[in-house]
């Protein structure tokens, strides 16, 4: 689908999920998966509903099958966008969903 992107990731990359970057490297808690572009939210929506109803400059804690994630409506460059802040461990799925 047109207008998705991640962030810092090359696409192919990420599709191994090792690659996703890690939002406290420290402890490698978690991942950040950032959606961007026009289709950012309706792409995001088909995956995570909840988190594609996110409002620009807004964070919300939602769940995606049982899972906490923090979600950001992004938009800085003008375009929407969502950030979901995710558990290491469930990175992969989140992705696969998305780019599959």
């Amino acid at each position: 689908a047109g207008g998705k992107s991640v962030q810092n990731t090359d696409r192919r990359e990420c599709r191994r999920a090792d690659k996703c970057r890690s939002y406290d490297k420290r402890e490698n808690r978690g991942k950040v998966v950032a959606v961007q572009g026009p289709d950012a939210k309706a792409l995001v929506s088909t995956v995570f509903p909840a988190a594609g109803s996110v409002g620009r400059f807004r964070v919300a804690a939602l769940d995606w099958h049982g899972v906490s994630c923090t979600v950001a409506g992004t938009g800085y460059t003008g375009e929407d966008g969502i950030e979901i802040a995710v558990p290491a461990e469930s990175a992969p799925a989140l992705w696969r969903a998305l780019a599959d």
